[in-house]
């Protein structure tokens, strides 16, 4: 990435002093490649600086002995607009919190008992994207995700996993 960077913006600084100066040289060509050296490298750096977790800051409400089996940065869709956020999946129940730069500070918290059941889907008829949960009574969820067969696979382990223990207790 940062190669390529690199040979691009050394490209465009030779078309452009060559075009400053009627002619091309070699310190034209030797302060292109520096330059284009230098903006490669800065641009892969900014890129990978900016490309982290923008969910890490996220803080989710555990109940005690309620442990992440896995979490993640989603979109909870409503009607008309996402909420960004992280969606985790815990030993006991699905948890959502939406991003710190949200003014508004929730948890909403949806219980496997509760859930009727799962499925992918894909967003605009192209990206495989979507989980949508449906609830026992009747209302559905959907959540926009990376990987959601991944997720899927997650909560229905998670989810069989509480359904067993509820039997060994009863």
């Amino acid at each position: 990435m940062a190669l390529g960077s690199a040979v691009l913006w050394a490209i465009i600084w030779i078309g452009i002093k060559s075009a400053e100066n009627n002619g091309f040289t070699t310190t034209i060509l030797w302060a292109s490649i520096g330059r284009g050296l230098f903006m490669g490298i800065s641009w892969a750096l900014i890129m990978k600086w900016m490309s982290g977790d923008p969910y890490k800051h996220v803080k989710l409400k555990l109940e005690s002995e309620e442990t992440v089996v896995k979490e993640g940065g989603a979109n909870l869709i409503p009607v008309n607009k996402g909420e960004g956020g992280k969606l985790a999946v815990t030993n006991r129940r699905l948890l959502f919190k939406g991003q710190r730069y949200d003014t508004r500070d929730f948890q909403f918290v949806i219980e496997f008992d509760k859930i009727e059941s799962i499925r992918t889907h894909k967003s605009w008829k192209l990206l495989k994207n979507e989980l949508h949960i449906a609830m026992t009574d009747g209302t559905t969820f959907r959540f926009a995700v990376d990987h959601p067969v991944q997720w899927l696979s997650a909560i229905e382990g998670q989810m069989s996993s509480a359904r067993n223990m509820r039997f060994e207790n009863a």
